[in-house]
């Protein structure tokens, strides 16, 4: 190329490109510029959510303690029926584990969502067209 990038100049078909359509255009970039650094800034603000959410999930919380007079291997369990096998406690356990978990995640699915939505709406609240008079 003889020429650098900067030298050249457009040229554009119609040959009408006056002072307004440029500062048309140059709004229009900007507008299109902010967009995605506004959609890359609420990405990366719900990947901190996600995090924050689940750190709060997983620990941090206060139990309470109780005293036991026997190990958990001594403890014998009442039966309903009296004739549930040990197969059949495993399973119910097992399944009371499942639904418990599953009633924790669906909780906390419901608080990130609401946070989330939240944050949508802040940043939503932020990009109102306005009306400029010159």
């Amino acid at each position: 190329e003889s020429k650098e990038w900067g030298e050249v100049k457009d040229d554009d078909s119609d040959g009408n490109d006056n002072a307004e359509v440029q500062r048309c255009r140059r709004a229009s970039d900007a507008h299109i510029a902010r967009e995605r650094r506004l959609s890359s800034g609420a990405q990366a603000l719900h990947m901190q959510l996600g995090a924050l959410q689940a750190s709060q999930v997983a620990g941090e919380r206060d139990i309470h303690v109780m005293a036991e007079s026997k190990e958990w291997g001594e403890v014998e369990e009442d039966d309903s029926d009296g004739e549930e096998n040990a197969e059949g406690q495993r399973c119910r356990r097992a399944s009371d584990a499942h639904m418990a978990r599953e009633r924790r995640l669906s909780s906390s699915a419901e608080v990130l969502h609401s946070q989330l939505a939240a944050l949508q709406a802040t940043i939503e609240a932020g990009e109102r067209d306005v009306q400029v008079v010159a």
